[in-house]
């Protein structure tokens, strides 16, 4: 493999080695050492050798880890690595109107986009809908409290 993550017969990488470029660089970026990102996160630097060269899997709690530790939004280091050459995080759906700043609606910020690309790896229906109801019901105490604020 040749030094700018690309193999040499120039085809694309996978997502995971996509995802252990971004890691490499921004943990240089921040002059960490492989062992000091493997003691903030809690495996062995070998496991962040493995991560950073797309050969070991990463978990999203993984990921998350991996980003807390160093500095950045986890969606920084999906955003541009999906599979189907669009340039997005792939989350298994064509691209939608959502962040599109159409008449009546407002862009989506990075928190929403995240949201949305979470739930849409959801695959069980139930689940998603667990999501859902929850959601509706922390809404629902947020506007109950204000409505009491207001009194």
């Amino acid at each position: 493999m040749r030094f700018s993550g690309i193999p040499a017969g120039g085809r694309s990488l996978g997502i995971d080695s996509k995802i252990g470029v971004r890691i490499k660089q921004a943990r240089k970026n921040l002059r960490l050492s492989q062992m000091a990102l493997a003691d903030r996160i809690g495996v062995s630097y070998q496991q962040v050798q493995k991560y950073e060269r797309g050969s070991g899997r990463l978990s999203l709690f993984r990921l998350a880890q991996i980003a807390d530790a160093l500095g950045l939004p986890l969606l920084s280091l999906l955003a541009g690595v999906d599979d189907n050459g669009n340039g997005g995080v792939g989350v298994g759906e064509p691209e939608s109107e959502y962040g599109h700043d159409l008449p009546g609606r407002h862009p989506v910020n990075r928190e929403e986009a995240e949201l949305l690309a979470l739930f849409r790896r959801l695959e069980c229906p139930d689940l998603r809908a667990g999501v859902l109801l929850q959601l509706k019901g922390l809404v629902a105490i947020v506007a109950g409290s204000r409505r009491q604020e207001r009194r």
